[in-house]
């Protein structure tokens, strides 16, 4: 998907209960997620929201990102 500049993220074309018409994204890989929250502005469809975990520290973005 376009949306990560680490090409973490994809389409899932089914729903999760079956639902032909309902695309879902899926996270490959979370531990490689570096969570920039890039992702978030990039999506065309406005659809991306990034919520940290209870007790999890702020997410910073990374000091490099991928080209």
């Amino acid at each position: 998907m376009p949306a990560c500049p680490y090409q973490l993220l994809s389409l899932q074309v089914q729903g999760p209960s079956g639902e032909p018409w309902k695309k879902t994204s899926v996270l490959s890989d979370p531990a490689a997620c570096p969570g920039c929250r890039l992702c978030v502005p990039r999506c065309p469809f406005g659809a991306l929201s990034m919520q940290p975990s209870a007790g999890d520290a702020p997410l910073e973005p990374p000091a490099a990102l991928p080209r």
